[in-house]
């Protein structure tokens, strides 16, 4: 017979199997943000093949929301350019740790390459991220060589490492920030005064991404988004993309956009969409025409 300790073990194992199963198979696929990052290899293929030039735009939620893929297109032709092929790489609330970790793994540790890369956040978001989702990091953004580098290489602290390892042996534990988020929307926000992060160090993910871009031929077009209130970035920021050859489009000021325009303090409604995208076209415009169309990766 089976003694308590061991039913409680056995209990215990199956509830945990059980956890994982909803997981993996009910939870997760109802996560927009993760189900896509699956799509993105088959994006990265895609520009691969692309006969004329080919642009990745890579950022979270305010690059989604806040640029109309189908209109840059549209500007683009108005300017007399070849349309390009163009993809999205996004991840909700992602900062630069995490674009880092996309182009890796989408590109970079397949032998592929994107004649442009657009990154667009605001301005802290091109620090390295103070906390990002080891989670997400863990199960869809490392494979293979990918792992030497997290965990030996990249500056992240020792919790973080091996949350991502954790990570790629189970889903409930890569997904439970997700998890939580939405639990928290039925619970009571807590009160409390505002928080605030402590200053991060400059942007080692930046670094490793502008370098990668000059070996590899790769043009950079960094866009500063106009999030509100938002206070200038690291000055140590902006000096590290000029030294990195990478073409800067400060758009915090200047576009014309109204309080109206924003549906929250990141995010563009439609109007302020095509405002901000309008301003884009140029800028990219320019970057492509100074990339060898059609380039194939090493």
């Amino acid at each position: 017979m089976l003694t308590s300790r061991k039913r409680l073990v056995l209990i215990a194992v199956a509830s945990l199997l059980v956890l994982e199963l909803v997981t993996r198979f009910l939870l997760i696929p109802r996560s927009g943000d993760l189900v896509r990052l699956d799509g993105y290899s088959r994006q990265a293929d895609s520009l691969q093949r692309c006969g004329g030039v080919s642009v990745a735009l890579v950022g979270n939620s305010t690059a989604e929301m806040g640029i109309d893929t189908e209109s840059l297109l549209n500007d683009l032709r108005a300017l007399g350019v070849p349309e390009p092929c163009l993809a999205a790489f996004l991840a909700d609330g992602s900062g630069m740790t995490t674009w880092r970790a996309m182009l890796r793994h989408y590109f970079w540790s397949r032998g592929k390459r994107a004649d442009v890369v657009v990154l667009v956040g605001s301005g802290p978001d091109f620090h390295d991220e103070g906390s990002p989702d080891a989670g997400r990091l863990g199960r869809y953004l490392t494979s293979g060589g990918e792992w030497r580098a997290l965990l030996t290489t990249d500056s992240l602290p020792l919790h973080t490492r091996a949350d991502a390892l954790l990570s790629s042996l189970s889903a409930t534990f890569a997904a439970r920030r997700k998890l939580m988020r939405r639990l928290q929307a039925y619970l009571p926000s807590p009160r409390g005064g505002p928080g605030g992060n402590p200053a991060r160090p400059a942007s080692h993910a930046l670094a490793e991404v502008l370098a990668k871009a000059r070996a590899d031929g790769t043009n950079v077009l960094i866009v500063l988004f106009p999030v509100r209130e938002e206070a200038s970035p690291d000055p140590e920021i902006v000096e590290r993309i000029a030294a990195g050859g990478a073409q800067l489009l400060d758009l915090r000021e200047g576009t014309g956009l109204q309080a109206g325009d924003y549906a929250d303090k990141y995010h563009l409604r439609p109007p302020g969409r095509t405002t901000l995208t309008r301003q884009l076209a140029a800028p990219l415009a320019h970057s492509m025409q100074a990339a060898p169309a059609g380039t194939q990766g090493p």
